[in-house]
């Protein structure tokens, strides 16, 4: 392992020396109340940046940079792309592991339309394997999340989530695109105290992305789209008259991203890459560089689906029933070379709901080099926003 992070709301271990994005697709939500009876659909959707210090940094601004294990989530053509000190190497290979656990105080709410107190502790873990052979790429990221709360009755429940892609992607050298493609099985089930599961749902998307970065121009391009996944296959239900209550399905909403970065200053952005088709090319630009990305995300409208907040109180609420926006911005520099990286972002966080609003989000991190024995990179990252707060403290190696 040559990364390691631990967060307030966040953990992660990376094999890189950089944390990467990831993904994004953050379904933190509570769980079905154990009261309401109703077969409508529980929505599931994106809350605020839980990811990697670098993403947390840039507001989550990644669909164009689109790199590394993490990325593969958020923009399936990261599959293919290579990170800039690889780009020579026939052979490849991205790594990520983390996990994150937190629990939220009353004043706190860890994801718009999620009542502060809701949840009594949460759980996440996510890994991600990449490998490269040449101009084509593959992998997987898994991503689970886990929320504990009470019944009424007084019983311990557990809402366990698992969001997966595994995928595939390929460089167009000749035109500088790489394309990706990827399935996305979902997975759904209520536990009981003893870990056993009283509900399973299960079901499969696919998504699939694209980035354009020219060689030697200052720019990248990128686009993704998520189709929606409707848990719904039934392996496990609840037992006839059961307390439970009926779960029509989990629903995750479709979603389309696009976006745009730039860098400028010494360092070359999209630097020309041989992938051990040929001898590496000595690099003769600097170290110093600034980088600019803007992303912004659509979720589509889901039919017939609820606020899972608002099936705990035993008071369905609408969920979905609107076009979602989520605008991301994010800045980085390494204006100290070879010693200090510096980045801020800023997003929206919108409401699936008609009772909450959405929030902005302020994020800003760091890297800072320091030598003992080898060259560290320890890195920080916070994101801000009203009864929102999450901190993050990493280290790994400088490259």
């Amino acid at each position: 392992m040559r990364h390691w992070l631990r967060q307030m709301f966040v953990g992660r271990i990376s094999d890189r020396g950089v944390t990467q994005v990831a993904t994004c697709l953050a379904m933190f939500a509570a769980p079905s109340s154990v009261y309401a009876q109703t077969n409508q659909s529980l929505e599931f959707t994106n809350g605020p940046v839980i990811a990697s210090n670098r993403l947390i940094g840039l507001g989550g601004a990644f669909v164009s940079i689109a790199e590394g294990a993490d990325s593969y989530l958020l923009n399936p053509a990261s599959f293919a792309v290579r990170h800039r000190y690889a780009k020579d190497e026939f052979f490849d290979w991205d790594f990520s592991l983390y996990w994150l656990d937190g629990i939220p105080n009353r004043e706190s709410s860890p994801e718009v339309g999620l009542n502060p107190g809701a949840v009594d502790a949460s759980a996440y873990l996510g890994a991600g394997l990449g490998v490269h052979f040449g101009d084509l790429g593959m992998g997987f990221h898994i991503y689970n999340k886990e929320f504990v709360f009470r019944s009424q009755s007084g019983e311990e429940l557990r809402l366990v989530q698992t969001y997966a892609v595994v995928g595939i992607g390929y460089t167009i050298r000749a035109i500088d695109l790489s394309l990706g493609v990827g399935a996305t099985p979902a997975t759904v089930s209520l536990q009981n105290s003893n870990l056993e599961d009283i509900l399973r749902l299960e079901g499969t998307g696919y998504s699939a992305g694209a980035q354009w970065a020219p060689t030697h121009k200052p720019y990248r391009i990128g686009a993704a789209y998520t189709s929606p996944v409707i848990a719904a296959e039934e392996t496990l239900r609840p037992p006839e008259g059961s307390e439970y209550g009926a779960v029509a399905a989990m629903n995750v909403p479709s979603r389309i991203a696009v976006g745009a970065s730039w860098m400028g200053w010494e360092r070359i952005y999209n630097p020309e890459s041989t992938r051990g088709d040929a001898p590496g090319k000595a690099r003769t630009d600097g170290r110093r560089y600034v980088l600019v990305s803007a992303d912004l995300s659509m979720e589509l409208p889901t039919e017939d689906s609820i606020s899972p907040v608002s099936f705990i109180e035993n008071q369905p609420e609408a969920s979905g029933r609107e076009v979602s926006l989520t605008p991301r911005l994010g800045i980085e520099s390494e204006f100290l070379a070879n010693r200090l990286v510096a980045r801020a972002g800023t997003y929206w966080e919108p409401s699936r709901v008609a009772s909450h609003s959405g929030r902005l989000h302020g994020t800003f991190g760091g890297d800072l080099r320091v030598s003992v024995i080898w060259d560290w990179r320890l890195n920080f990252a916070v994101d801000l926003a009203p009864k929102y707060a999450n901190f993050g403290l990493g280290v790994g190696f400088w490259y």
